[in-house]
């Protein structure tokens, strides 16, 4: 009796949280900055060892092969960046009372609906580049795959995983 009560409360907890709407969380601007800055490195070696090899005696016969591979390698690198500004208006992610939606894809959108009680785990990552930034991912596990939300600040990751985590106490896995 006492565990129902307690779960009727966070339940209405969750529900007053999220709102009509659901909880809305687009990604930050700075992620922008952090994706250029890897995909501006992955540039700058592709260049660094096309030059190389173009200038490497042995390879003078292939200077055509080299520049051709070299343009198929950085071509897209150089749209990727390009899109970077597209990916971050794109994405979306929006948690419900009972579910988590998540948009992304800029020339492909994709929108993908994650029931909560299909959620087995949450899970946090920060890497270099995103320490670098002040930004954390959290990852959400259920039986098919792990859903990545990039770009979250502490307190917002923090926001997110316990309205999830809440969810999960007030409506437990029944077998």
């Amino acid at each position: 009796m006492i565990a129902s009560m307690e779960r009727d409360e966070i339940a209405e907890d969750l529900k007053s949280l999220v709102g009509e709407e659901g909880l809305i969380q687009r990604l930050p601007p700075r992620i922008r900055w952090m994706w250029t800055l890897l995909d501006g490195m992955l540039l700058i070696a592709l260049l660094l060892g096309g030059t190389i090899a173009f200038f490497v005696p042995s390879l003078r016969t292939y200077r055509l092969y080299t520049t051709i591979i070299l343009f198929i390698l950085t071509l897209p690198v150089v749209i990727n960046i390009c899109l970077h500004p597209f990916r971050v208006r794109a994405w979306l992610l929006t948690i419900a009372a009972d579910e988590l939606r998540v948009r992304e894809g800029v020339i492909i959108r994709e929108e993908i609906f994650l029931p909560m009680n299909r959620i087995q785990h949450v899970d946090t990552h920060q890497g270099i580049f995103e320490r670098l930034f002040n930004l954390t991912s959290l990852r959400i596990a259920t039986a098919a795959k792990v859903h990545s939300v990039p770009g979250l600040s502490s307190d917002r990751l923090n926001t997110i995983r316990e309205l999830i985590l809440n969810y999960l106490k007030a409506h437990p896995c029944e077998l």
